[in-house]
């Protein structure tokens, strides 16, 4: 059954943007007078919805012919419906409280809590879509430093595709439809370091959909415990909602959170997660985690599935390289969204990249997007840094910060505009490694005799009779966009008795097989090889030393006998993308352009290198009786991981 909360946004974003208004306003506990962050606020007519940000403040857009009936939601409140104003600049809200505190942590059960997490966990397919989501949105990621100042601010109109919850390990397309991006002169003092990966926050940032270790009920009081903090009320009464607080049991991992849990539905209405451990993703980055915390919620449909509809992450990091500690903040508020396994795929051109850096996109905005589009209203000291609204004039100008007289900060920028560069150049290469499985092709005279001086050697113990050869490859290479990509692949042969090393210089074309979720792409592949294959003959001992081609390769050396072949290459790969990964299958046929027959020798002159001489000029000083050794077969398999 396909579900539409809204028109697709892409239909009719133009006619409604050029329509709307921006409503402001601010939401307030009717007895502390004090803010109430991130409560839903949905346009009844429309759908259309937005968050309040952690002053209480929102920001809605909608057409002033429409109804301005909104309803405000919050779990321990009440449900509020009120009409917004046309005449004040913004309209103040009050909730009430709607909660029963338990006036000291209750030890229930242990039977009792895990039933109720254990319930939860077995009814995500039930209370989540399981069908493809698209969810569009607003995304905000800034970076301060400690002081609070701001370093970076950018905000984003995004559409997220996903498959349903029961496919837990699948990814998200995204396509940025409108950006906006401020880099603030001097950033990098604080903290030098670009950031991947933010824009995709709707997907791993969702803990249902991913199913977090403390959702897991086989981790009940092993990794975390449970204990029931408090029971509220949610939707004017029509639900209970038990809250139920969590922490890793070893004091040493500082792990906790809370789940506020439907006690109808048993769906996960809200979570908040923390992660106190410091630790560093790898040694490269200069950058250590202090902490992490997280926070998703979401809203139940008339069909009692649930949709995401808000997701952040803020926290501290601390640069090594600067000494300095910086605080990221990533949020995604979903304003439409729409579930079905209709649902048209992000062309491949318009998909962000999972290593693309946010803060680098271009801005891509027009003057009156931002003052017509549902976003999360910016807090005070943001605003006190930027303008609500920028010109795209004014943007350009904001972006490239004009040089002052200061050597230093001259220095700065220009080491800042070539990491930039650099950046976009490594976040275009790609690598991988991988095993090839070949034969050598039939011989029907398989008896070989090989003369060096006054040394026989003949293969009386090994014969390349079909034998399996198997080698392996490294590759690099660069996408020169997201269809064509170009790479360097080096094979090398496993086994001592055989001799293989080859070069291939690859032109790839992709093609989009799985459009959803986790990639498949089926890529053509065309080239051109330089390939040196062989079969052992024996050992070559000698009192004087050894020397072919000008190479002194000591007293002893094998000798192989094979082919030196200059190859076109034709193929196919199949690869499947995994975030940051890929693992793919590929078939390849060389078509032998340049052929030479070839003895080959090899000294292995340490652990790590060898020395190797070729001959294809057979003499009376190196001589070998007839063999009508071809080589290996043309057809050649490979099994690799790429990143």
């Amino acid at each position: 059954m396909t579900k539409c909360i809204t028109v697709c946004f892409f239909f009719t974003f133009h006619f409604a943007m050029s329509q709307a208004q921006s409503f402001r306003g601010i939401i307030l506990d009717i007895n502390t007078k004090l803010p109430v962050p991130y409560a839903s606020v949905l346009h009844l007519k429309t759908s259309a919805g937005t968050i309040s940000n952690q002053q209480g403040e929102f920001s809605i857009a909608l057409k002033k012919t429409e109804s301005l009936d909104i309803q405000i939601s919050s779990i321990g409140y009440k449900t509020t419906v009120v009409k917004l104003s046309l005449t004040k600049d913004r309209s103040v809200i009050y909730l009430t409280s709607d909660e029963t505190e338990l006036k000291e942590v209750v030890i229930m059960p242990d039977n009792f809590l895990k039933g109720i997490i254990s319930t939860a966990y077995a009814k995500i397919s039930a209370n989540y879509p399981q069908v493809s989501v698209e969810l569009q949105g607003f995304y905000r990621e800034v970076r301060k430093s400690e002081e609070k100042r701001y370093l970076y601010f950018g905000e984003a109109a995004l559409r997220v595709q996903q498959k349903g919850y029961q496919h837990i390990n699948e990814g998200a397309q995204v396509e940025v439809l409108k950006a906006r991006i401020t880099n603030f002169a001097n950033s990098d003092s604080i903290d030098n370091v670009k950031y991947y990966n933010g824009p995709f926050i709707a997907n791993w940032g969702d803990f249902v959909r991913t199913r977090a270790a403390f959702l897991n009920p086989s981790f009940f009081n092993k990794e975390y415990a449970y204990q029931l903090e408090s029971i509220t009320n949610y939707n004017n009464g029509a639900d209970t909602v038990y809250v139920i607080g969590f922490n890793a049991k070893v004091s040493s991992n500082k792990k906790s959170g809370k789940l506020w849990i439907s006690k109808k539905t048993f769906a996960y209405l809200k979570i908040e997660f923390e992660n106190g451990n410091e630790y560093r993703q790898n040694l490269i980055v200069p950058v250590k985690f202090l902490s992490r915390k997280y926070q998703t919620t979401y809203v139940e449909e008339a069909d009692g599935t649930h949709f995401l509809k808000y997701v952040s992450m803020t926290g501290k990091n601390f640069n090594i390289k600067t000494n300095k500690v910086s605080i990221p903040l990533m949020e995604f508020v979903t304003t439409n969204h729409h579930n079905s396994n209709d649902i048209m795929p992000i062309p491949v051109e318009k998909r962000l990249g999972y290593l693309s850096v946010f803060s680098m996109q271009a801005n891509n905005y027009d003057d009156t997007f931002w003052d017509s589009y549902t976003s999360i209203e910016k807090d005070s000291l943001l605003k006190s840094q930027i303008k609500f609204h920028y010109s795209i004039q004014e943007s350009k100008q904001i972006n490239q910060p004009k040089l002052t007289t200061n050597t230093n900060t001259e220095i700065l920028n220009r080491k800042g505009a070539k990491r930039t560069k650099l950046i976009q150049i490594i976040q275009r290469l790609h690598g991988g490694y991988g095993i090839v499985a070949n034969v050598y092709q039939p011989v029907s005279r398989p008896f070989v005799e090989l003369i060096y001086q006054k040394n026989r050697v003949a293969n009386t113990d090994s014969k390349p009779v079909s034998q399996f050869l198997p080698s392996y490859t490294v590759y690099s290479g660069f996408d020169l966009n997201r269809r064509w990509s170009v790479q360097i692949r080096s094979v090398r042969n496993l086994l001592s008795k055989d001799y293989l090393t080859a070069t291939q210089f690859l032109l790839n074309r992709s093609f989009l097989i799985k459009k959803m979720g986790n990639p498949i792409v089926l890529k053509a592949v065309f080239g051109v090889a330089t390939i040196k294959t062989g079969f052992y003959l024996g050992e070559i001992n000698s009192t004087e030393k050894i020397e072919l081609n000008g190479q002194n390769l000591g007293y002893q050396t094998k000798a192989y006998l094979g082919t030196n072949n200059f190859d076109g290459v034709l193929g196919f790969e199949l690869a499947h993308q995994k975030r940051r990964k890929n693992y793919f299958l590929t078939m390849q046929y060389n078509l032998t352009l340049r052929h030479q027959d070839a003895l080959f020798f090899k000294t292995r002159k340490n652990i790590f290198f060898t020395r190797n001489a070729i001959v294809t000029d057979f003499s009376d000083e190196v001589s070998v009786n007839e063999s009508n050794y071809k080589g290996v077969n043309p057809i050649s398999l490979t099994l690799g991981f790429g990143f």
